[in-house]
């Protein structure tokens, strides 16, 4: 599994080119003084022009700014289980001698990939994730559980603040699970038997189900869940770590 990110390219260029169209103000090329309506009517054209693309010379420079950073630009994975290499700055780099799946986020600053040294579990499923950040070259354990993790994403609070959804599921009943980790430490909050019902700004909505729910889930049926709960994600972020028994999440950079 490759996949390739431009993202400076694409934030540059992501707004469409236009070119002022040229003023005539003579046929014949002669030198003539220019009335003052007409003075006034091509400064009314294009005074607006010049404001309105203020506001994307500051965006090039702070794409300019951003793209001086180091960036990943290809992230590749054989099968689950083989190395993840990664280009960064043009040149490849192993991240991990062993990988199940990847993410990357903060604009293919940082790489998420989940691995087999969980905290245990059911037969050990357990999974982990660690985060490589490639300006650093650096790379931390964040989350170590007893489950197998299918999904992650990344959300930006309206705070300023990054929260990584995690979803996971046993493989006993197929029970989902959900966990917020902060990358700058670790996880906060987990939900059992629980699936995102909706995410409105900073707000998870979770729905919660029973141990019979699932075969039924399992097999396309709808299923209520028997009560939702909101959670303020800017709240959970600040919770205290969540250190499951046979974890060795430190948070330290490795």
């Amino acid at each position: 599994m490759s996949r390739k990110t431009d993202h400076c390219a694409t934030f540059i260029d992501n707004r469409a080119s236009w070119v002022l169209p040229p003023t005539r103000l003579g046929h014949r090329h002669r030198l003539m003084r220019p009335s003052a309506k007409l003075v006034a009517a091509v400064l009314a054209f294009f005074t607006p022009l010049i404001i309105v693309d203020l506001p994307y010379i500051s965006q090039r420079a702070v794409a300019s700014s951003l793209c001086s950073q180091p960036i990943v630009t290809d992230v590749h994975l054989r099968a689950p289980g083989s190395a993840i290499n990664a280009t960064i700055d043009g040149k490849t780099v192993t991240i991990a001698n062993s990988a199940l799946a990847f993410w990357t986020f903060d604009h293919g600053r940082e790489i998420v990939y989940s691995g087999t040294d969980g905290a245990g579990g059911f037969e050990s499923e357990g999974q982990s994730l660690h985060i490589y950040e490639a300006q650093k070259r650096t790379q931390r354990k964040i989350l170590s559980e007893y489950y197998m993790i299918k999904n992650v994403q990344e959300i930006k609070t309206k705070a300023g603040k990054t929260a990584l959804l995690v979803v996971m599921q046993n493989g006993g009943l197929g029970m989902s699970y959900l966990a917020v980790v902060a990358p700058d430490r670790g996880e906060v909050f987990r939900a059992s038997g629980a699936s995102l019902i909706d995410l409105k700004g900073d707000l998870l909505v979770v729905g919660f189900f029973k141990d019979d729910d699932w075969e039924r889930i399992r097999d396309g049926r709808k299923v209520l869940p028997y009560k939702t709960q909101r959670y303020d994600l800017n709240d959970l972020l600040i919770r205290r770590l969540i250190i499951n028994q046979g974890s060795d999440v430190s948070g330290k950079a490795l």
